[in-house]
């Protein structure tokens, strides 16, 4: 099984392995993989794909650049915090 299988083929805009903060606080090593309509949260090394939100279903996107981090708001499901 090759990594990343899920999206293999297509082309992205950005990657990048940061550290998601889940509701619990809890830090966890994920692959951002940002495409033309989704971005997509992956395990990092298996490429197992966790989470695909939409762009569409993206309300706000807040960059906090003194910390590296940015939050995105997602109103149909819960938000999502990476550290970069």
């Amino acid at each position: 099984a090759s990594s990343f299988k899920g999206i293999k083929h297509v082309p992205y805009r950005y990657f990048d392995v940061v550290t998601k903060v889940n509701k619990a606080g809890r830090s966890q090593q994920r692959a951002l993989v940002c495409t033309a309509e989704h971005i997509y949260s992956c395990l990092p090394v298996e490429g197992d794909i966790q989470r695909c939100i939409g762009f569409g279903d993206i309300r706000e996107l807040i960059i906090c650049r003194n910390r590296n981090s940015v939050a995105i708001l997602i109103p149909s499901e819960y938000d999502m915090r990476a550290n970069f």
